[in-house]
């Protein structure tokens, strides 16, 4: 007997799944065409205009689809998406510029040199440059780790106001729940507010029991924090004398990629709240 195929509900992943492609060619009309209505929508991208009006309405509260004119059914892609193709091709371009100095970084120290940037308020490593001893900190590209965890993310939150720290420690806590409920909340801002006015932080043991790093921020040519720059070490080996050199070494390197995206010093740009 034939079996009937498992039909989609609606909390379940495939329908969800299911409806994100048909979001996507939505989105690849209105790529294609410019400008358009939500019949010609529907049409091109076999979905019912009620689902074309529903992802519209989803993407313009997002910026990423916008009404033309007065025609309430005219409809293009909104300016979010030049924000985000900003977005990216600066990470790009800091990426690019910051390689060849975490390279010398990581001959100063040999031990291994991360570039960090936030991503919808979590951690991504983008990139590494390894260090040459058998023991060491090996690549993980990609993965995206908590904000409140590690020297990075504190690198990286204190570039945030407080108001925006506060808001930020409250939705990791409904997100994460007991792992973050744990934390005491006005002592870490305390730790971030310490990393402002120096410049570096220091986590041992902190992301993982054998795995130490200092890091420290990069700033755009408006002051604001943009990227963290951290040296991260196996533990054993991360001595006071490590640790010293491996501040002086992560401070030099972070000015140097920030003077060349533009950022002259004095003081940094506050945050909006």
């Amino acid at each position: 007997m034939k079996e009937t195929p498992e039909q989609p509900t609606e909390n379940g992943s495939r329908y969800r799944v299911e409806s994100i492609s048909r979001a996507l060619g939505v989105l690849a009309h209105l790529d294609e065409v410019g400008e358009t209505s939500v019949s010609a929508i529907a049409e091109s991208a076999r979905v019912t205009e009620n689902f074309v009006a529903s992802a519209l309405g989803a993407l313009e509260r997002r910026g990423l689809a916008r009404r033309v004119g007065a025609d309430p059914d005219k409809w293009a892609l909104g300016f979010g998406w030049l924000q985000l193709a900003n977005a990216s091709r600066r990470q790009i371009d800091l990426r690019e510029i910051a390689l060849p100095v975490m390279r010398r970084m990581r001959d100063d120290v040999d031990e291994t040199i991360v570039l960090s940037f936030v991503r919808r308020h979590r951690r991504v490593n983008v990139e590494f440059i390894e260090s040459t001893q058998n023991v060491r900190r090996v690549r993980q590209v990609g993965p995206e780790i908590p904000l409140y965890v590690g020297a990075a993310g504190r690198v990286l939150l204190s570039g945030f106001s407080e108001a925006e720290l506060l808001a930020y420690l409250a939705s990791a806590a409904a997100a994460d729940g007991v792992v973050i409920n744990g934390l005491d909340v006005e002592a870490y801002a305390r730790q971030v507010a310490v990393v402002r006015e120096t410049g570096v932080a220091v986590a041992e043991r902190e992301f993982s029991v054998d795995v130490c790093a200092v890091s420290t921020p990069i700033r755009d040519h408006n002051g604001r924090v943009v990227a963290a720059l951290s040296i991260s070490a196996p533990a054993d080996r991360f001595t006071p004398s490590l640790r010293q050199t491996a501040e002086r070494v992560a401070r030099i390197g972070a000015r140097e990629i920030s003077t060349l995206v533009g950022f002259v010093g004095g003081r940094p740009a506050p945050s909006s709240d």
